[in-house]
């Protein structure tokens, strides 16, 4: 049985959805997203306030965001449809403008900076006047980073988004942190407290990674992503055809790309290996684990619960030297996942015309 919240939740994007019947698939997916996000943080933010009736949620989520037929025209305005469709996935500069003007807790930023999605921590919680982290695999009050005191760091994440507060410090650390001066390394150094025995630990390099942060983020927002993958199954709005690559073959247990025109080994995707993603894919997908990896990696990867942005970061292997490449912001592009499509099946398209 669902509660109030993810029935409010369900029915307003249901209405967005309705509303935005008709308009490019890149904008109904870009809004169901965006509004699903910002939806779910609001829900946490009222979570303090006692319980809310549905009504006061549909209520509230209006006042808060405008109703979804609102909403759904600020999208159709605010982004080109059909031939003039921005050509860099569903997370573009115009949506995202959208979103710090229109749906954020009232901070204004003219220009979103991207901040590495790393993080010492696999979960965080809020518990009154603690943050509860686990580390290692163990839970521990989080007293410090950096010599820097928690109750700072949250005073300062108030401070730059607001009632997003506990979203950002969990979710988004190095930009809190950067907000307040201090960018962080690849390491960091940690001050816990046991919360049964009171010991407190001092870790002096404690690794900032994107599997940590990854791991932080399909916890905090796992009923979100159902949702969202739910909404996305039983509609029109389909995952995007997106791909950073303009080929892909499969070759004795190996998966070759080609990016940029030069051909790779695929080694790993905003910090998935290649091999989680196939094991992935094939869990979901059975036999044509193969297809749907080449030609629809963005559905492969809500399956994995990671919803990539109009970027991600790749690992490659170049097949000549040997020598790794790194990628920090490859773009995910329709025109990639054409060209690929159209390689895949270009016997089948012949035959047809023939």
């Amino acid at each position: 049985m669902q509660s109030p919240q993810q029935a409010a939740v369900r029915r307003y994007l249901e209405q967005l959805k309705q509303a935005l019947r008709g308009a490019d698939r890149s904008v109904r997916t870009t809004a169901l997203s965006d509004a699903a996000e910002f939806l779910a943080s609001e829900v946490g933010a009222l979570s303090a306030e006692g319980a809310l009736s549905e009504e006061q949620l549909d209520a509230r989520f209006a006042e808060r965001f405008g109703t979804p037929t609102e909403v759904a025209a600020e999208y159709l305005d605010a982004m080109p449809q059909g031939d003039e469709a921005p050509a860099r996935g569903w997370w573009s500069s115009i949506a995202a403008a959208f979103l710090v003007l229109a749906l954020s807790s009232g901070v204004a930023v003219a220009m979103h900076r991207e901040y590495p999605k790393v993080s010492p921590f696999t979960k965080v919680e809020f518990e009154k006047q603690q943050v509860l982290v686990d580390y290692e695999g163990k839970t521990y009050e989080w007293l410090e980073l950096d010599g820097v005191a928690v109750d700072e760091i949250t005073d300062a994440a108030k401070k730059q988004f607001g009632r997003k507060w506990q979203k950002r410090t969990a979710e988004d650390l190095v930009e809190v942190l950067s907000g307040m001066g201090h960018t962080p390394g690849p390491t960091v150094s940690l001050k816990l407290r046991d919360p049964e025995t009171r010991e407190e630990t001092l870790v002096t390099q404690a690794v900032m990674t994107e599997e940590n942060r990854r791991e932080l983020y399909a916890e905090r927002n796992k009923e979100t992503l159902n949702l969202l993958r739910s909404l996305h199954r039983n509609s029109d709005a389909e995952p995007p055809k997106l791909s950073p690559f303009t080929r892909v073959e499969f070759e004795g247990g190996k998966v070759l790309v080609n990016y940029e025109g030069r051909t790779y080994e695929w080694l790993a995707l905003d910090g998935f290996s290649v091999e989680k993603i196939a094991a992935s894919a094939k869990r979901q997908f059975g036999e044509r684990w193969e297809k749907r990896i080449a030609e629809d990696l963005i559905e492969v990867l809500w399956g994995m619960k990671h919803l990539p942005g109009e970027t991600v970061s790749l690992r490659l292997r170049d097949v000549e030297t040997r020598e790794e490449k790194s990628v920090e912001a490859a773009a995910m592009t329709e025109a990639n996942r054409r060209g690929i499509w159209l390689q895949r099946n270009g016997d089948k398209l012949k035959a047809a015309r023939e």
